[in-house]
C-alpha cells in the first residue's frame, strides 16, 4: 500500500538514531480499518444469527414433522373405513392424501439430515469472510505501526 507523506524532517537537518524524519498520513489506513472492523462485527453478528435461526429451522421440522404424521395418522384412519360408509371420491381423496403426506414426510427428514452440513455449509462461508476480515485488519494495524519513520543511525538527513 501507498503512503502519502504528511511530514518530513527539514534537509540537510542533524539526527540521532531514533528520531522521527517523516510522518506519513494515515486518515485513510485509519478508515479502511474502521469498516474492516465493522465488517469483522458484522460477521460475528451474522454467525449469531445463523446460529439462532438453526434452532428455529429445527424447531419448524420438529412441528411440520409432528403435523405430518398427526394428519398422515387421520387420513390413514378414514382411509381404512368401511367404503360403505364413504363415496368412493371421498376414500380416493383420503389415499391421495396420504400419498402426499408421505412425500412430505420424507421431505422433511431430508431437511433433517442435511440440516447440520446445510449449517456448517453457512457458517463457513461466513467464518471464511471473516478470517479475510481479520487478515485485512492485521495489515492494516501493521500499516499504522509504519506511519513514522525513524532514523537508523546519527547524521545527516
Amino acid at each position: 500500500m501507498g503512503f502519502n507523506i504528511s511530514w518530513m524532517a527539514p534537509e540537510f537537518s542533524e539526527v540521532k538514531a531514533g528520531d522521527i524524519v517523516a510522518r506519513f498520513d494515515d486518515t485513510q489506513i485509519i478508515e479502511t480499518r474502521q469498516s474492516t472492523a465493522l465488517n469483522v462485527a458484522k460477521s460475528d453478528f451474522k454467525l449469531a444469527d445463523i446460529e439462532r435461526m438453526g434452532v428455529l429451522e429445527q424447531i419448524r421440522i420438529d412441528h411440520e414433522t409432528g403435523r405430518v404424521d398427526g394428519e398422515r395418522d387421520i387420513t390413514e384412519a378414514f382411509a381404512t373405513v368401511d367404503e360403505r360408509l364413504l363415496s368412493r371420491n371421498e376414500i380416493i381423496d383420503a389415499l391421495s392424501d396420504v400419498d402426499y403426506l408421505n412425500v412430505e414426510a420424507s421431505y422433511l427428514e431430508w431437511q433433517w439430515e442435511t440440516f447440520d452440513q446445510r449449517m456448517q455449509a453457512e457458517q463457513g462461508t461466513i467464518r471464511a469472510e471473516r478470517q479475510g476480515e481479520l487478515a485485512k485488519l492485521a495489515k492494516q494495524d501493521q500499516a499504522l505501526g509504519m506511519m513514522v519513520l525513524r532514523s537508523p543511525a546519527d547524521g545527516t538527513f
